[in-house]
């Protein structure tokens, strides 16, 4: 039995806290080697929000990117919410979703260009460990942890 298409590109990212980690993920849209992208981490406990932009390297379907914890950005150990973004030269000034104030703006409403921005690629899971070694077990009698999420 195979997957639907957009159930076998699903990716959860798994990282490991105070270590140095490869982001790898398929995302929904192109990027070349070397674009910047920008990350959000959303703690599903605390709901806090941490983000980072990287470059990416393109690998075939995939992209990577080397980033390490806690030095590029702080994530203690747990399961995020993980939105990779693209930036977007020109976005709409769409009423109501915007940050910027109306009465403060320099940009004129009603052409409904932003310079800079960013569009929402790729949604998935993120896990990061502060307990589960990157041990390789080598005997089926030893104990093992493994991870399970739902996704």
């Amino acid at each position: 039995m195979s997957l639907p298409y957009y159930l076998s590109r699903r990716t959860m990212v798994y990282l490991y806290a105070s270590s140095s980690n490869e982001i790898s993920l398929i995302p929904s849209s192109s990027f070349s080697s070397g674009e910047e992208v920008r990350l959000l981490f959303t703690d599903r406990f605390s709901e806090t929000t941490s983000s980072i932009s990287l470059n990416v390297t393109s690998s075939g379907d995939w992209i990577k990117a080397p980033i390490t914890l806690p030095t590029d950005i702080d994530l203690k150990g747990g399961s995020y919410d993980l939105v990779l973004q693209k930036i977007a030269s020109n976005i709409s000034q769409v009423w109501g979703t915007s940050t910027q104030v109306y009465s403060t703006s320099t940009v004129v409403w009603s052409v409904g260009q932003v310079v800079g921005g960013y569009i929402n690629d790729t949604t998935t899971t993120a896990f990061v460990s502060e307990s589960i070694g990157r041990t390789l077990y080598t005997s089926a009698n030893e104990n093992g942890v493994f991870v399970v999420y739902e996704g």
